[in-house]
């Protein structure tokens, strides 16, 4: 049995280094550009792969894109029951990575919800950009007999409302700080709020339980998917039952290692 199935974007990314950002209408030279199996969801299979069972739900295209994402998955350990070509183009991400600094264009192609599995642990979901799929996913979590987590980034700030539908069968929600101030007040909800809060660690509340975990001390070499990875360490210790400190050290040491590579996919 999958102890974890995460639903959610399957990207081609390609990640292009610069110096510095440039002004609009500016052009500014690249110091590299690295090509990456990327989405939220597919970023953070790969890092609970070493220590869970993890299968992959989602869709690529039939572009030589998806032939490159599909080999790199393959290599990866993560089992791919779930993951389906139709005709169209697979996701694509091109990151800008400047320092400790990252913005992201997403071009969402095929990527959207499947029905998960009935037989896993934990269903992990990320956001979409495809409109109509937060429905879909609003509809996974309530039929949901497994624990659910949640990485809803930009849904945050622009599908608040409906989003709120779904966070009221999320057992763990994992957001930026930035999101969490969009998200305003949850009344309780979830059963678990993890907060990131980049270069200070993060922050985590159950109930009437907080507590602050600081991160660990490391030299970013490119920050995309470090989120990705801390949600993949938090899994990890919630499904051991573990305390709300240890989910937090667990998670930032996860991202800590994404942090010292290029992507948001583990590598090797």
């Amino acid at each position: 049995m999958a102890e974890v199935e995460a639903v959610g974007a399957l990207n081609w990314d390609r990640i292009l280094f610069a110096d510095r950002f440039a002004d609009r209408g500016k052009e500014v030279g690249l110091d590299g550009i690295r090509e990456s199996v990327g989405g939220s969801a597919a970023n953070t299979a790969s890092w609970l792969a070493p220590t869970r069972e993890v299968n992959l739900n989602g869709y690529l295209g039939t572009d030589a894109e998806a032939d490159w994402v599909l080999r790199h998955l393959r290599e990866s350990g993560i089992r791919l029951d779930g993951v389906e070509r139709v005709e169209g183009r697979s996701g694509q991400a091109f990151v800008i990575s400047e320092g400790g600094e990252r913005t992201i264009y997403v071009r969402d192609g095929v990527n959207d919800a499947r029905p998960p599995r009935d037989d896993v642990d934990l269903i992990h979901m990320s956001s979409f950009f495809r409109p109509g799929s937060l429905e879909a996913q609003a509809k996974i979590v309530k039929e949901a007999a497994a624990h659910v987590s949640f990485a809803p980034g930009f849904l945050c700030g622009t599908a608040r409302r409906g989003l709120r539908r779904a966070l009221i069968y999320t057992d763990v929600l994992v957001v930026t700080e930035e999101e969490s101030e969009a998200l305003g007040e949850l009344s309780g909800l979830p059963e678990i709020l993890a907060v990131t809060l980049g270069e200070r660690g993060c922050m985590l509340r159950r109930g009437d339980e907080e507590v602050a975990v600081p991160a660990e001390d490391v030299r970013p070499v490119d920050v995309t998917g470090a989120g990705d990875a801390f949600a993949a360490g938090l899994i990890d210790a919630y499904l051991d039952d573990a305390d709300l400190e240890e989910m937090g050290l667990r998670g930032n040491r996860v991202a800590a290692e994404c942090l010292r590579q290029v992507g948001g996919f583990r590598k090797g």
